[in-house]
């Protein structure tokens, strides 16, 4: 497993993409206000998705190999309930959401997209992310889905998500990462029933 990153969109197919991360052009550390303020720019955007994901990976890379700090705030979820997330920032009125999040092994989460630019980028532990296509029906939208790949992804690794991509996570050793969503994630996440395979 490699500290790989990948963007993955509607169709449900991972494709590499390279985060360049360079150095930081004063000498300075990449600093959390700083690094807020670059992803809020990038959210508020206009145009395609896809160009926008690999900027904020680079941000996040360079946010995580620069905020040693952030390895301070890592803790393990706790037994009851299984997970725990922190928000490492929060503002009135500011929509973008970053979160370290803790699951133990054994944890999952169902098919859902987010309705918004998402990233997940694993610290430690090893998460697998099975990544989903929605079937058109031809006439109402979406028939259902159909799996088309998984990922297992370990510290140093991301995934960087479009809006309407669709997946499920299970936790395969106990995880740490740190995720960013461009809305609160009680507010835009959609469940898909892939159990079923109907939206």
């Amino acid at each position: 497993m490699s500290k790989q990153a990948w963007l993955v969109g509607r169709d449900g197919v991972p494709h590499p993409i390279d985060p360049r991360v360079d150095a930081s052009p004063s000498g300075r550390p990449y600093r959390l206000y700083r690094f807020l303020t670059e992803v809020e720019e990038l959210l508020e955007a206009a145009g395609d998705p896809e160009p926008r994901l690999v900027a904020l990976a680079a941000r996040v890379r360079r946010l995580l190999r620069d905020a040693p700090w952030l390895s301070d705030e890592l803790e393990p979820a706790p037994v009851d309930p299984g997970y725990s997330i922190e928000a490492l920032y929060d503002e009135p009125g500011l929509e973008s959401v970053v979160q370290l999040v803790a699951w133990l092994a054994g944890g999952a989460r169902g098919a859902h997209d987010h309705g918004h630019l998402a990233l997940v980028a694993v610290l430690s532990g090893v998460e697998r992310h099975t990544f989903w296509r929605r079937r058109p029906d031809g006439d109402t939208g979406d028939a259902g889905l159909e799996q088309v790949t998984t990922l297992e992804l370990g510290p140093g690794s991301l995934v960087a998500l479009a809006p309407d991509a669709v997946h499920s996570v299970e936790v395969l050793a106990d995880v740490v990462s740190l995720n960013l969503y461009g809305a609160s994630p009680r507010s835009s996440v959609a469940a898909l029933d892939a159990g079923e395979h109907a939206l």
